[in-house]
């Protein structure tokens, strides 16, 4: 023990000598049958209570409902609610897509406890490789956590395409997204080995694999698509069918997704979509043009899905990238691939999202893939005609192909052709005007893709641009009939107005016509043609004709009036001589001399050594605004 050398030999810890008070008190417990009672009592009446609040409680809720329910209301009500309700929300924010998906049959070809690889055993020959044949669902998912399909089939084993084709399979079915993107990553790296093999070593026994149109088909006929939707179009079938796909596989009836579970796994399709692009970068031949086309079109088909439609997958642009890009043919698979995007959906939002989900423009060795702007027209046509007949080129895209569309995009012809469909004749005008101007809204965005384009247009089409905006000027903007209750219209003026101002930018950056420095303002050959038109109109007008007295009283007053804008010409013509004589003698300056030859050369005083009147108002044209480069 230790001890405190100033307190000498006490301990640390004092020990009381005297016990403490005690501070409980002895208490009193009644276990009596009348206090029992009593709390039988109470706790009855509690309950009672209770049950007369709850009932209270629904009885409030149900008068609360009755209160709530709509009130029939006259006429003369209705018509004055109809005369100030707004219309806002005419328009989709979201395209309305289609169903591809049905979770309810989601796993039922295929799932992560039916595959196994007991198929590939008289393909493997090393015991490393036979373990993974007796490996339960759950071991192989540890082999493919811990990169064992790597370790095993490395740069000295080839992958035979089964086991390749047994990853794809799991990784597009399993239901945890590290599983799946596992599966990816040993796909991928197999995949790459095997293609360093062969275009390092030479060793021909190595072989990538690639999925085949049969096996994507299949993938998402097991996530739920139905074959008819994911090939839709009658002139465009893949060589194998339905029945060719499920012969070998057993349907079950149960599905492999929970019941819980209301969402579409896109970790499954997004990493289907990662793997067949990095498939196309190591091997960009492997896919024939017809085989590209249909793919082409399951994938669009796909992005047009309800459940994937809010957030589309990024991994669908690079492979659409790379479909593009590796189409040999592209001047005879142009118009194919145009027309069959065009009648894979018929609604004219569903349009505007195929062509904004392809890429801008495609650049190979000697070209440049438009085909954004080509398949923007070629849905023009269908929506304003009922059927494709834009005929795409391959080569630089023609704004001139789009003017003839403008003046068809009108709201009012739109709403007549709405109105004299047999479908919508016992529409509500209301509604039918809200569907016209959701289709010309919908025209317009096409009409905007189509002249999106990340390259400068050739001076050539320079024209065709400025005919554009005055076809637009003149038929769309100025046939909006903007209103209070109709906010839709005002969206669409906007969206005009937004297209006038990025073609008048592309003006801008367009380079002269003929090799000029600059681009003066010249009249369009339609505005020519209008005006020329009134002059003769107003000629025939002053023509000789019938005299009369009212005829008489018209040309007197007229010489009149013409008699007092003479004197008042002669009043200001002095004013302005006045004024330029006074300038003359303050100032000696350059711009009084130009303003005085002016004046001279309009008094008709042209001498030599004068500057002309063009070149004068030029000068001081150019002095006071000057002109922008282009």
């Amino acid at each position: 023990m230790c001890h405190s050398p100033l307190l000498g030999k006490k301990p640390c810890l004092d020990v009381p000598q005297q016990p403490l008070p005690s501070v409980t008190q002895p208490g009193i417990y009644k276990n009596t049958l009348d206090h029992m009672l009593q709390e039988k009592k109470s706790t009855e009446r509690a309950k009672e209570i209770e049950e007369q609040l709850l009932t209270e409680c629904k009885e409030g809720l149900l008068k609360i409902a009755e209160c709530e329910k709509p009130e029939e209301i006259n006429t003369e009500q209705q018509e004055f609610l109809q005369h100030y309700s707004l219309t806002c929300n005419a328009f989709r924010d979201v395209p309305p897509g289609e169903k591809v998906f049905n979770l309810d049959r989601f796993g039922r070809i295929f799932n992560q406890e039916t595959l196994q690889l007991k198929t590939c055993i008289g393909h493997l020959k090393e015991w490393t490789q036979r373990a993974l044949l007796i490996s339960s669902p759950a071991q192989l998912k540890m082999h493919v956590c811990v990169g064992m399909f790597q370790d095993v089939f490395n740069s000295h084993l080839p992958c035979p395409s089964q086991v390749s084709q047994f990853l794809f399979k799991l990784m597009s079915v399993h239901n945890e997204r590290m599983v799946s993107e596992k599966a990816l990553k040993a796909l991928c790296d197999i995949a790459c080995t095997a293609a360093y093999q062969i275009g390092r070593n030479g060793r021909q026994n190595f072989e990538v694999w690639m999925p085949t149109l049969a096996d994507i088909a299949l993938a998402l006929m097991n996530m739920g698509a139905a074959f008819v939707v994911l090939f839709p179009l009658e002139n465009l079938q893949p060589s194998f069918t339905e029945r060719d796909l499920l012969e070998e596989n057993i349907i079950t009836t149960e599905s492999s997704v929970d019941g819980d579970q209301a969402f579409f796994p896109e970790y499954n399709y997004d990493n289907i979509l990662k793997y067949l692009s990095y498939c196309m970068t190591l091997c960009p031949r492997a896919y024939s043009d017809e085989e590209l086309l249909l793919l082409l079109t399951v994938v669009n088909t796909v992005s047009l899905d309800t459940q994937l439609i809010v957030q589309p997958s990024v991994d669908l642009y690079p492979l659409q990238y790379k479909i593009l890009y590796n189409i040999r043919d592209w001047r005879a698979m142009l118009p194919r691939i145009c027309l069959a995007l065009t009648n894979l959906t018929d609604d004219h939002h569903n349009m505007c999202l195929i062509v904004q989900l392809l890429p801008h423009t495609v650049r190979r060795k000697n070209e440049v893939l438009q085909l954004r702007q080509h398949l923007s027209l070629s849905m023009i046509s269908k929506l304003l005609k009922g059927h494709c007949t834009y005929r795409p080129v391959a080569g630089e895209f023609k704004l001139s192909e789009l003017r003839p569309y403008l003046p068809l995009m009108r709201p009012s012809l739109l709403l007549r052709q709405l109105q004299n469909s047999s479908s919508r004749t016992q529409k509500d005008p209301a509604t039918l005007d809200q569907e016209a101007y959701y289709l010309c809204y919908s025209l317009l965005t096409l009409a905007n893709e189509a002249t999106n384009s990340q390259l400068i247009f050739s001076a050539n089409q320079k024209m065709e641009v400025q005919l554009l905006c005055s076809e637009l000027d003149t038929h769309v903007k100025c046939n909006i009939r903007e209103s209070g209750k109709c906010l839709y219209r005002s969206k669409v003026k906007d969206l005009v107005a937004r297209m006038y101002t990025k073609w008048q930018i592309l003006l801008q950056r367009t380079k002269p016509l003929d090799g000029k420095l600059y681009d003066y303002w010249k009249p369009l050959p339609g505005d020519i043609h209008n005006s020329q038109e009134e002059q003769e109109v107003d000629g025939s007008d002053d023509g000789e004709g019938p005299v009369s007295v009212e005829g008489n009283e018209e040309e007197s007053s007229s010489s009149e009036e013409k008699d007092v804008y003479s004197e008042d010409d002669n009043y200001e013509e002095k004013d302005a001589m006045s004024d330029s004589q006074e300038t003359e003698d303050d100032t000696k300056s350059d711009k009084a001399d130009g303003a005085a030859d002016l004046k001279g050369w309009t008094a008709g005083q042209d001498s030599p050594g004068q500057m002309s009147a063009e070149e004068a108002v030029m000068s001081e044209a150019h002095h006071d605004f000057p002109l922008p480069y282009s």
